[in-house]
Parts: C-alpha cells; sequence; structure tokens
C-alpha cells in the first residue's frame, strides 16, 4: 500500500463533499448502514493498495462497504460472512434474504 499517499491525504478525502453522492447512492441502493464519508475514505485506502494486495471484510451484511471500497478500483476485494441468524434475529431479519440482497447488490455493481 502506499501509506504516504494515504497518511497525507487521508484527512482530506474524509473532510471534503467531493464524491459524497457516489457514497450516498451506494448506501440508498443497498440498504448499508456505514456512512458515505467512512465508506468514502475506505475506497481511497483500497485504491492506495498494490495489485498484489487484497481488501478483505468480514461481516458484508448488504454489501455496501464491500462495494464503496471496491468502487472504480481494480483491486481484489473480498467479503465474508456467515449471516448467523443468532446475530441478525435483534433487527428482525432472514439470513437467507439478507445474503441473497448482498448477492444481487454485488452483481449490479
Amino acid at each position: 500500500m502506499n501509506i504516504d499517499c494515504f497518511m497525507k491525504r487521508y484527512a482530506d478525502v474524509l473532510m471534503n463533499s467531493e464524491n459524497d453522492h457516489v457514497f450516498e447512492t451506494i448506501k440508498m441502493l443497498t440498504g448499508g448502514t456505514t456512512s458515505p464519508r467512512i465508506a468514502k475514505l475506505l475506497n481511497f485506502a483500497v485504491s492506495q493498495m498494490d495489485l498484489k494486495e487484497a481488501y478483505v471484510e468480514v461481516g458484508v451484511f448488504t454489501g455496501a462497504t464491500l462495494i464503496s471500497a471496491a468502487y472504480s478500483n481494480r483491486k481484489t476485494c473480498i467479503g465474508i460472512d456467515k449471516y448467523d441468524p443468532e446475530e441478525l434475529k435483534n433487527m428482525k431479519c432472514d439470513p437467507v434474504d439478507v445474503r441473497d440482497r448482498c448477492l444481487h447488490n454485488i452483481k449490479q455493481t
């Protein structure tokens, strides 16, 4: 990862509103819970990765953050989630429905 570039620019990326609309739209379309600014910051971090590196996200839910990280980046992005019924019961979500929505969201991008 180009850590020097990331460290020099992450505050600018996080604090400006440039391209917020892209990540607001991803959040709206996927049903995600991550803020657009954090999604944009992850996207910037992935853009600084070497091609041999991979972004791995554990707990993708509906895929909003994973999709945001990969947006316009030609990098390897991997999502892992077990969709545990016990963890989703408080949200009153069917794990199969959440997984299917995530897969649908990823295919649409």
